[in-house]
């Protein structure tokens, strides 16, 4: 496992090398495991394909597999990739509440996160197990019928 760095709210981040065309991420909190994901460029060094897996605190997983292209200059894995594919395999259920006056509470019981927003484009801190991997996030009106986020 490649060395262990200090990462966003208290976690812990480790990139491993496991072959020139293969990269092994791994962060946890606590000693527990939130994600892991697996980067392997194609031998032409023009498709990267990336594996990510979401553990929750109960054992549970959600993955996302995607394929990138190669876009413009770079070499191995720097550069700037374009995705062509994505696969989420999990179940994903939202509930929308409101929150305090003005704002919006989304929780998703699959990744264990919710986020509290109110508009104006601020970011306010998400709760939950999954916190630590997206801490905060924001919204803002863009037009009558249409709501947008960060993060």
């Amino acid at each position: 496992m490649g060395r262990t760095r200090p990462g966003v709210s208290g976690t812990a981040l480790a990139v491993s090398v496991e072959r020139s065309d293969a990269w092994k991420v791994v962060r946890k909190k606590n000693g527990r495991e939130l994600l892991t994901a697996n980067w392997e460029l194609s031998k032409d060094g023009n498709r990267l394909t990336y594996n990510f897996n979401a553990i929750s605190p109960d054992g549970s997983t959600s993955t996302t597999d995607s394929v990138y292209r190669s876009k413009g200059q770079g070499s191995g894995f720097a550069g700037t990739w374009v995705s062509t594919s994505a696969v989420v395999n999990f179940v994903y259920v939202l509930q929308i509440r409101l929150y305090e006056e003005d704002g919006l509470s989304i929780i998703n019981s699959s990744s264990q996160l919710t986020r509290h927003m109110k508009q104006g484009g601020k970011d306010y801190p998400n709760t939950g197990a999954n916190a630590a991997v997206i801490a905060a996030s924001s919204l803002r009106r863009l037009d009558e019928h249409t709501l947008g986020g960060g993060n």
